[in-house]
């Protein structure tokens, strides 16, 4: 299935609490170092009606990808699995450009959006945890401003990184969290945190065994876990799917995207984890080319990706027949194809 395939959607909730609570800012949470968006031209800022949500990351002029759970109608629910339902992308809006203390100024307007068909989340794990996005119209690359990443020719080098960890310099883009009221987290200034990337077997002992007692559960053949340099043991915060970043040899690699931040992988002791991006990359090519579709079809099972379009055909099946219900100026019309 690509682009432009139907998925279920049950409007768009919203997101107009925020004018419903309390503006009055009252606490600020900074995990990270301050940086430029110039520094990071290839990262955006994922917004929902004019909110940001996310962070979105270019890999080429008109398509990023994000985190999964970025992408559904509820980013914040405990539980989700296939059939996933997308918020709209009419109301999805990407910025970029180094003209704010995070990416701004040029907007794009997303087209459509796509999610992993595995990405799951539950009380013990979030797998699976990736999305793409679509642009309407591509962005005007500009060296230092707005700029692209190889991303889909790292998948050996960032698998080698995974399993010699040790000599890497390693960090997390994400974004200052503002709380306004009670329930409501803003994203401030982009932040560059400093990560420890640790070995497979390190995760799996430490989240499985060490942190059995949290039921967590860790798979290295999907994620990969860090320690912060400046520990985060909160829960219930804004997770932003932003990168897992390495450099090697002058190179830098992405290695996974954030992952569980608000639940489960958090609490006292428990390391970040991070979904590979490297077993993302064949779902993501065959995703991206051929170009997308524009047509719509009938729901396939569910090994394929969920997708919602800006544009969809509803069609309400009677068993085996269609009912189809013309309108015309003086009378109703009533067709059974059978």
């Amino acid at each position: 299935m690509k682009f432009g395939d139907p998925t279920v959607d049950f409007g768009h909730f919203g997101y107009a609490i925020p004018a419903l609570i309390c503006a009055f800012l009252f606490q600020q949470t900074v995990n990270g170092t301050v940086v430029p968006p110039g520094d990071y031209p290839f990262f955006t800022t994922l917004l929902w009606d004019g909110e940001a949500m996310c962070g979105a990351t270019l890999m080429t002029s008109s398509f990023l990808f994000t985190a999964c759970h970025c992408l559904l109608i509820d980013p914040i629910s405990p539980d989700f699995k296939y059939p996933h339902v997308l918020q709209k992308p009419e109301y999805i809006t990407v910025e970029a450009g180094n003209d704010s203390t995070r990416p701004g100024r040029q907007k794009g307007t997303a087209k459509m959006t796509k999610v992993h068909p595995k990405c799951e989340g539950n009380a013990s794990a979030v797998v699976y945890n990736y999305g793409l996005i679509e642009l309407k119209e591509p962005f005007t690359l500009k060296p230092g401003y707005i700029e692209v990443v190889d991303f889909l020719s790292q998948k050996a080098a960032i698998s080698q990184a995974i399993k010699k960890p040790d000599k890497l310099t390693c960090y997390s883009l994400e974004f200052e969290l503002i709380r306004r009221g009670d329930t409501f987290w803003e994203l401030g200034a982009l932040l560059r945190e400093d990560m420890m990337m640790k070995t497979g077997d390190w995760c799996m002992k430490t989240i499985n065994n060490d942190l059995k007692s949290m039921k967590l559960h860790f798979d290295s053949n999907l994620q990969v876990c860090a320690e912060r340099k400046i520990p985060f043991d909160e829960c219930d915060k804004l997770d932003c799917g932003g990168p897992l970043m390495c450099s090697q040899n002058g190179e830098k690699l992405f290695i996974g995207l954030l992952s569980g931040l608000h639940h489960p992988y958090c609490g006292k002791g428990v390391p970040q984890v991070f979904a590979r991006l490297d077993i993302a990359i064949h779902w993501m090519l065959e995703e991206v080319n051929p170009k997308p579709v524009t047509t719509t079809s009938k729901p396939e099972p569910t090994t394929t990706s969920t997708t919602s379009s800006t544009t969809s055909e509803f069609r309400f099946p009677l068993s085996r027949e269609l009912l189809l219900i013309v309108f015309t100026p003086s009378f109703l019309v009533i067709i059974i194809n059978t």
